[in-house]
Order: C-alpha cells, then structure tokens, then sequence
C-alpha cells in the first residue's frame, strides 16, 4: 500500500466511523478524559496497521477489530496505573428540575454499571447501543453468533442485578 493510498483509506475510516469509534471507546471507560486518550490510541493504531489491512474483511470490521483489540490493551495498561474504581464514590449531579436530575442519575448509574463490566462486555454494550446486528459483532469479536447471543443475555442479566444495587465486583 503507497502512502497515497493509505492516507485515503484512513480518511475514508476517519470520515465515516469517528463517531462510531468514539462511542465505542466512551462506553469502553468511563471518563471521558480517558476515553478522549483511547480513541486517539485506536485512530493511532488505524493507522499504523492500515499497512497490513488484507481487505479479508470490510474496512469497517477490520476498523473495529482494531479498536477493540486496543480498548482491552489500554484497558490492561490503565488498570496497572491506578486503583480500582471505589463504589462509593459519590455521583456527581448538575443541579436541575427534579426528573432531570433522577434521569441522569440513572444514566450515571448504568454508566458506572456498564464500567463495571469486564472488558469485552462493556465493548458488547457498546455494539448494542450502535445497533450492530449480532453478525457484525461476531465478526469484529471472532466468535460465533450463536455466542454473542449468549454473552449478550449474561451482560444484561449482570446489568441488571447491578441497576437494583446488587453491586458485585469489577470483572475485569
């Protein structure tokens, strides 16, 4: 691949899944400071790997492949570096009308639910939450479709017991 070409597949990869990538890698961490460090790893490592981009795959899967492949490494690093999250943490919440507030507290909560989640699950919710169909998923994870479903059906039950203040231990 010349540098002619290269550039115009990671424009290509830019232009029509940033946004898609950057959910990826807010649902991937919680803080979006952190989440702002990973997405700029994973475009990075786009473009340092367009090289041996074999076209086996779509641009797009290949994309996620190593998005994905970069959230659980930084993910890894990044446990090494600081203490686990604490539960107790307050949770901090603009001040608003009255159901405001409780909607974004029970954001916060899922969201600090979903943090909770190993790695590979919180990158499942976030397929979900870009509507990705179980194919495309099993496709960027390696797996089969069959066991998307099933690790699906797991993170949703532990999601669960989460939200109604069963809160188990972070699983990564």
């Amino acid at each position: 691949m010349n540098g002619h070409e290269r550039e115009q597949r990671f424009g290509e990869i830019y232009l029509t899944m940033r946004d898609r990538l950057y959910r990826l890698c807010r649902g991937y961490l919680y803080e979006p400071a952190e989440a702002e460090d990973l997405f700029q790893e994973v475009m990075a490592n786009i473009w340092h790997s367009l090289p041996r981009f074999r076209g086996e795959a779509g641009l797009g899967t290949w994309a996620y492949r190593v998005a994905v492949n970069t959230a659980l490494l930084y993910n890894r690093q990044l446990i090494r570096r600081r203490p686990s999250w604490e539960p107790d943490m307050p949770v901090p919440v603009t001040p608003s009308p009255e159901d405001a507030a409780s909607r974004t507290q029970l954001l916060d909560r899922l969201r600090r639910c979903i943090s909770r989640l190993s790695g590979a699950d919180r990158l499942l919710v976030s397929f979900l939450l870009e509507e990705m169909t179980y194919r495309e998923m099993a496709d960027i994870l390696g797996i089969s479709v069959n066991h998307v479903g099933v690790r699906i059906n797991r993170v949703k039950r532990k999601l669960e017991t989460c939200m109604r203040g069963n809160h188990g231990q972070h699983t990564d």
